[in-house]
This record gives structure tokens, C-alpha cells and sequence, in this order.
């Protein structure tokens, strides 16, 4: 749960349990192997977001503007 969530932020984990709880209760009444989806679920994440479903939109940069400077050519133009 934790690494499917993001294990760098404290909001990762509780994404990562929703993730599990809602596709344990939705698709299991569905589907009987319901845990072989999960564990592709899993491996999609750790594939696609090595930092898990919450950090990762901020490392492909859609939290940050796309004008906006890497932080550390900021700390280098001030000095």
C-alpha cells in the first residue's frame, strides 16, 4: 500500500490503502482472481511512477509551473 501510494509523503499511504480496499470490495464481486489485477496494478505503478501515485505528477512536472526554474539555479542566480 505504502509503495503504491508513495512511500515520500504522508497522503502516499492512505491513497495506496483506498487503491487496495476499493478494488478488493468493486472487483472482487466481478472477478474471482481478484488479486492477480491488484498485482498487475502494482506492477503498472512501479513501472510507470517509481515514486508511487501521489508524488509522481510532481517529477513529470505538473504541479510545478513550466516557466518556473529548477530550484537549484535559483540558490545558484542569488548567490
Amino acid at each position: 500500500m505504502v509503495i503504491s501510494g508513495g512511500p515520500g509523503t504522508l497522503l502516499g499511504p492512505i491513497v495506496g490503502a483506498t487503491l487496495v480496499v476499493a478494488v478488493k470490495t468493486v472487483v472482487s464481486g466481478f472477478i474471482e482472481r481478484w488479486n492477480f489485477l491488484l498485482g498487475a496494478i502494482f506492477v503498472a505503478i512501479v513501472i510507470l511512477m517509481p515514486e508511487g501515485l501521489v508524488p509522481g505528477p510532481r517529477g513529470c512536472g505538473g504541479w510545478r509551473s513550466a516557466s518556473a526554474p529548477p530550484a537549484t539555479a535559483r540558490k545558484e542566480s542569488a548567490s
